[in-house]
């Protein structure tokens, strides 16, 4: 009988919870009475296993890794998701913030989370293992209207139609669907109207118009049929949910969000491209010693420039969906996205349960940034009537976001939008 003594190896967390998602989390691989090793089983630690692992530390040269995770933002984005989550009692959250130029996510948030220091014992009942799912970069979901700015887009892209062109927003039938509206548009209605108030019929439309041609050309160029390239194995398996196929009730479905399912990094990643001049990027967690664009173009300048007139016009427009995020700082575009659960129990959805998002870009007058945000299940029931959408549950935090967020990446406030702020 004796006592032994060995080496182990143990990671420690000075940050605790702070990107924990990121980050990820290590596992005893192999031991035995004298010795411990440990492995990468999620994010960083798993992506970069061969450099980290001590095992390996004679072979690699420079085994540091250098994330472009700003903390002081990630430590205000979670702190904020996390009020926001209480506060709408949301199941879950999750936020990104990338540079649309080089592609350097900034903050990733996924709510709930964990702290890495504390091991994972035996998954129990007691035991919430979905504490684990990174719900942006893992997690798929149908995103709503943040999906009516691609047919847009492509029909700009192929000169099929400008901002004024008025499109027929009559409710109509295919296959026997009812294809309408939540509140009343005219008989027609311009594409810039369509986008600023959200209409499912004018974005059906557009999407016919546009063809499944057409329509799977702009998801492509976007990046939303194929997992986000990143350093984070947990992306590269993330495969969006596609439509079996693509008749003309597919088409206008997926149109306005319904019937397709990405995760919030495609979405951060396909509203970057549309507001950097319409160049491709990648997504990257590591940081890199430029500010430039590396991609190739993609889509015409000019696209994008309408584009992102219309996402302003989303927030300043008084009858925009998301003009409670008008701020007197920054000049911010964007669209909103509110989609019903698919109910598990029978055929349909669940008009008490959602999934609300929300993409903007900021700050306008040389955009730099993409935020994209989703509560699962949130209510709001501080107003006066209880409210499920988009603009009055993930919007104002958004708000709360940028305005809070943008002091600590060097964002200067913008006079014009003080004016816009202002109705001058």
């Amino acid at each position: 009988p004796g006592i032994y003594f060995g080496k182990r190896e143990y990671r420690f967390y000075p940050h605790g919870t702070l990107a924990s998602h990121v980050i990820g989390y290590t596992k005893v691989d192999k031991f035995d009475v004298n010795y411990a090793e440990i492995s990468g089983i999620s994010g960083v630690e798993r992506a970069f296993e061969n450099k980290l692992a001590i095992k390996n530390s004679s072979k690699v040269m420079n085994n540091s890794i250098h994330l472009s995770l700003d903390l002081p933002v990630q430590a205000e984005v979670e702190n904020v998701l996390k009020e926001w989550q209480k506060r709408m009692g949301a199941k879950a959250g999750g936020v990104v913030i990338m540079n649309i130029h080089n592609g350097e996510i900034v903050a990733l948030a996924s709510s709930p989370d964990f702290n890495a220091n504390k091991g994972r014992g035996e998954l129990g009942k007691d035991k919430d293992s979905s504490i684990y799912f990174n719900r942006v970069v893992q997690g798929v979901y149908e995103m709503g209207s943040t999906f009516k700015i691609f047919s847009v887009a492509q029909g700009l892209e192929k000169d099929l139609f400008t901002l004024d062109t008025l499109i027929d927003t009559r409710a109509f039938r295919i296959n026997s669907r009812n294809i309408e509206d939540k509140y009343k548009f005219n008989y027609e209605s311009s594409i810039y109207e369509i986008i600023v108030r959200s209409s499912n019929v004018g974005s059906a439309r557009l999407a016919l118009m546009v063809g499944e041609i057409g329509l799977k050309e702009i998801f492509s160029k976007l990046g939303l049929l194929e997992p986000v390239r990143l350093e984070l194995r947990e992306a590269n398996t993330t495969r969006p949910i596609l439509p079996k196929n693509w008749r003309d009730i597919t088409l206008a479905t997926v149109s306005y969000g319904y019937g397709i399912s990405v995760s919030l990094l495609h979405l951060a990643k396909a509203y970057a491209i549309l507001g950097n001049g319409g160049f491709d990027i990648e997504p990257t967690i590591l940081k890199k010693n430029h500010n430039s664009q590396s991609g190739s173009r993609v889509l015409k300048k000019t696209t994008s420039d309408e584009i992102l007139k219309l996402l302003e016009a989303v927030v300043t427009d008084q009858r925009g969906t998301a003009r409670i995020l008008r701020s007197k700082y920054y000049r911010i575009g964007g669209k909103t996205g509110t989609a019903e659960k698919v109910s598990l129990e029978k055929r349909g959805y669940q008009k008490d349960k959602v999934v609300t998002n929300f993409v903007g870009l900021f700050p306008l007058q040389e955009p730099r940034f993409v935020i994209a945000a989703f509560l699962d299940e949130p209510e709001n029931n501080l107003l006066q009537e209880p409210c499920r959408y988009a603009s009055c549950t993930v919007v104002p935090m958004v708000k709360k976001l940028i305005e809070r967020t943008g002091p600590l990446m060097n964002v200067t406030p913008d006079h014009q939008a003080l004016m816009f702020y202002r109705g001058l």
